[in-house]
């Protein structure tokens, strides 16, 4: 037997998740193309820098060594690529360590907020 969680939540907080989605991703799309207008105006047209936007576009957390080990990029390649989207703001460190940095795309952090319960009701 198989219950789904559906019916313990009231339709009506279902329908307002599905719009929060929604409206979501809207500003995905709407932040993903005005940062590839940005970008397109100012970078050079490499095939490793805008394999590794994409990337981040897909994976908005990140390492260099993950990355590199996904996109069979070098290492060397990916840091230069992160060093470019960090001297526009795309993407920020994570982490304070200075080995194993974990980056991520700065303008993408509201898909990792939680809405609050006065939002939803």
């Amino acid at each position: 037997m198989c219950l789904s969680w559906s019916g313990f939540i009231p339709p009506t907080t279902l329908k307002l998740r599905g719009e929060g989605i929604l409206r979501g991703q809207d500003k995905y799309e709407e932040t993903i193309k005005l940062d590839e207008e940005r970008l397109r105006a100012k970078v050079p047209q490499t095939r490793s820098f805008w394999t590794v936007y994409e990337y981040l576009k897909a994976f908005p957390v990140t390492s260099i060594p993950i990355a590199a080990k996904h996109l069979n990029l070098s290492y060397n390649s990916i840091s230069k690529a992160f060093a470019t989207l960090q001297k526009y703001n795309l993407i920020m460190q994570g982490s304070n360590t200075t080995r194993n940095r974990v980056w991520k795309y700065a303008c993408l952090d509201f898909i990792f907020t939680l809405p609050s319960i006065n939002q939803t009701t």
